[in-house]
């Protein structure tokens, strides 16, 4: 299908529903032109002003069809994907210009490997974060929420489904690989710890080990369960 290159010209290309700057009226190819009176002249400058400022007042400027408008925002604090890590931000809910162009072959597949790498580097992240506390647990979505989604993508194209597949795929892989007792990770475990003691565990611990998991799973898919449950109503 193409790799889109994002352009570094600080135009709307996306703008968020329910979010700061479509509230304040802006439109897709809106060129800003300053925050807070400061020039801004790429994409970058002007997102690194943005995300330095949580939940604070800024004053925009942009251009339209010759005229400038001015509104002041108050900025959403969120948590967005940066580099593979989670990092929390100021956020008015804009999204770059992007120009799909095609690719060759081995364009694509060092895309197709980039990308499983960059969403497995945030998949591992997103866990670390959720263990250490530092993310809540009421991120988490399921079935509920991946149908959701899964609409909505299908609505935007074949493209946007297709990739949100691959997303899950990744997860899952990662997923299945966590040392946790009924997963294929645990079972690696098993094997890891048979390998160092020099002799297989005996039965009976393996059997009550396999027990607890599974309740642990089935107490998770219910907790994410009443997540989408919640997030939907």
């Amino acid at each position: 299908m193409g790799i889109d290159e994002v352009s570094n010209e600080p135009r709307v290309g996306e703008l968020t529903s329910d979010f700061p700057a479509e509230q304040a009226g802006m439109m897709k190819g809106d060129l800003i032109l300053s925050i807070n009176g400061q020039e801004v002249r790429t994409w970058q400058d002007m997102t690194a002003i943005i995300h330095a400022k949580m939940e604070e007042e800024i004053t925009l400027t942009w251009l339209r069809d010759g005229t400038t408008h001015t509104a002041t925002l108050t900025t959403k604090r969120a948590k967005i994907p940066v580099g593979g890590d989670i990092e929390e931000v100021g956020l008015i809910g804009i999204g770059p210009t992007t120009e799909r162009r095609a690719a060759t072959v081995g364009e694509s597949v060092r895309a197709g490997f980039y990308s499983v790498y960059y969403w497995s580097m945030l998949m591992v992240n997103t866990i670390r974060m959720i263990v250490t506390g530092e993310e809540s647990m009421k991120s988490l979505g399921g079935p509920i929420m991946i149908g959701k989604l899964a609409g909505d993508k299908a609505r935007e194209g074949a493209g946007s489904l297709l990739t949100m597949m691959a997303f899950l795929s990744i997860n899952l892989a990662i997923l299945n690989l966590l040392p946790i007792p009924v997963l294929d990770g645990g079972h690696l475990l098993f094997i890891l710890i048979e390998g160092i003691i020099r002799r297989p565990l005996p039965q009976k611990a393996k059997l009550v080990i396999m027990q607890a998991g599974m309740a642990f799973i089935l107490l998770l898919i219910a907790f994410i369960f009443y997540n989408d449950i919640v997030r939907l109503m």
